[in-house]
């Protein structure tokens, strides 16, 4: 469960740095940031 959240927040500073860096793939780290999310929603929600 934790580790899941790890990576999630992972991906967050991920996106974060990406959205500073380039914006170009902003749109492609939004929606791995979406895609993620909605992981762990599920998984929290099935546990």
């Amino acid at each position: 469960h934790a580790s899941i959240l790890k990576y999630a927040h992972a991906y967050i500073y991920i996106y974060n740095y990406t959205y500073n860096y380039t914006y170009n793939y902003t749109y492609i780290y939004i929606y791995i940031y979406i895609y993620i999310y909605k992981d762990i929603y599920i998984y929290m929600y099935i546990c």
